[in-house]
């Protein structure tokens, strides 16, 4: 036999390790366009990720030295400060931890490597489906284990000639309220949009006139809007 001796120091516990679920995922979204911020946040909701969602990159900043995060979504052509130089700040700052951070864009004068190779985790060219949200959010999140947003709800949007609600509904996985919620928000965003591209036209200041109209380009194609006899329906 062999001669044991009992120890009485008492057992070290280990602290067991968080898991990272899609319930405990914090998401941070920045985009000046208020629809597609809410079309952003709803279908990363629908997959039980938390999602806080920023107008402008500045404000996002200012709430991440206080806040947990495990990916960011960041649109390119943003107010003040744009994509690359919110980028570059976070990367700088203290409280980055190498989180993968996104781009969004409808530019289509750079290919994707140039977003990687200046830093970027990833690109999500406008527009885009949900799949392809959650497949990108699923490359660099994989312990989330996301799931297809193909619905099984039965889709009863009408077609009309000017305009494709099919993409949008999709996106929002068929719930008709949150559809009549993202368009309400649309046409409100689109009014606003035209009386400062008015002015831009006015007062000649091509800088206000790209960019709001860089900004609107996004919604119209998810819309696939063809005239302006839509906004007669809406």
């Amino acid at each position: 036999m062999l001669p044991v001796v009992y120890s009485v120091k008492p057992v070290a516990k280990l602290k067991p390790q968080k898991q990272i679920t899609a319930t405990n995922i914090e998401v941070f979204v920045i985009d000046d366009d208020a629809s597609l911020r809410q079309l952003l946040t709803d279908i990363l909701q629908d997959q039980n990720l938390n999602v806080t969602a920023f107008e402008t990159a500045k404000k996002a900043l200012k709430a991440m030295k206080n806040r947990h995060f495990d990916l960011v979504i960041t649109d390119i052509q943003l107010p003040k400060m744009n994509g690359f130089h919110f980028m570059e700040t976070l990367k700088a700052s203290d409280f980055y931890n190498n989180q993968p951070i996104i781009a969004s864009t409808g530019r289509k004068d750079l290919k994707g490597n140039v977003y990687k190779e200046s830093g970027f985790a990833d690109i999500i060219f406008k527009p885009f489906g949900a799949d392809d949200l959650i497949q990108t959010v699923n490359k660099w999140l994989p312990s989330a284990n996301l799931k297809s947003n193909v619905s099984s709800k039965t889709s009863d949007i009408p077609n009309f000639e000017h305009f494709n609600l099919t993409p949008i509904s999709s996106f929002l996985n068929n719930d008709i309220e949150s559809l009549k919620d993202t368009l309400h928000l649309f046409i409100e965003e689109t009014e606003t949009n035209l009386k400062t591209l008015e002015t831009g036209v006015l007062t000649k200041d091509l800088e206000i006139i790209h960019a709001t109209s860089h900004k609107m380009l996004t919604m119209f194609k998810q819309l696939e809007i063809k005239s302006d006899s839509a906004f007669n329906v809406f």
